[in-house]
């Protein structure tokens, strides 16, 4: 456990020193950063407790069956599964944003608690499918509470631990509120 959060075959006992590692499921390990090692701007504001992970030279490598390293660097072990079961049910989906260091969230306006600052977001295209598509496919799949995000074309999904909406776009928020009043009763 760190922080109170269980990790897949984590080695730690919830300290930042030497040696700590999370196990996914694909059983690729990867190093935790020690805090005192964690370049400025890579910090987490929203405190949620997952480590930042030493991603260096292992890109490629997969996660999950179909989340690759280069998607996060900081992860939520939640997200992984998450983003595998919309894959597993929409097909081949793009993540066009992941782990967001604080300072580049900052640089590009992005919201003061972005979940993406702390491994607990992605933003996720899939070819053919509307954001709204790919919302109610994260209700379904990612459960009730969850934070939902939907644009015309892509969705922000993040697993906060509550329900939260909102629209990139007029007109989709009171519809994926009505699927989730109606899938979450």
């Amino acid at each position: 456990m760190l922080s109170g959060v269980p990790l897949w075959g984590s080695s730690n006992d919830g300290s930042s020193g030497g040696g700590d590692s999370v196990t996914f499921p694909s059983d690729l390990v990867l190093p935790i950063v020690d805090k005192a090692d964690i370049p400025d701007g890579y910090d987490d504001p929203t405190r949620s407790g997952n480590p930042l992970l030493d991603v260096r030279g292992k890109h490629a490598e997969h996660i999950h069956t179909n989340v690759t390293v280069q998607e996060f660097a900081r992860i939520d072990p939640k997200l992984v599964s998450c983003v595998q079961d919309i894959r597993n049910t929409l097909g081949p989906v793009t993540i066009n944003s992941g782990y967001r260091p604080h300072l580049y969230n900052n640089e590009i306006d992005g919201a003061s608690q972005s979940q993406h600052m702390g491994g607990r977001a992605a933003d996720i295209a899939s070819s053919g499918k509307s954001g709204l598509d790919i919302a109610k496919t994260a209700i379904d799949k990612c459960g009730c509470n969850i934070g939902v995000g939907v644009g015309k074309s892509y969705a922000h999904v993040d697993v906060r631990g509550t329900y939260a909406s909102w629209e990139y776009d007029p007109g989709l928020e009171s519809d994926i509120n009505e699927y989730h009043a109606n899938v979450c009763k």
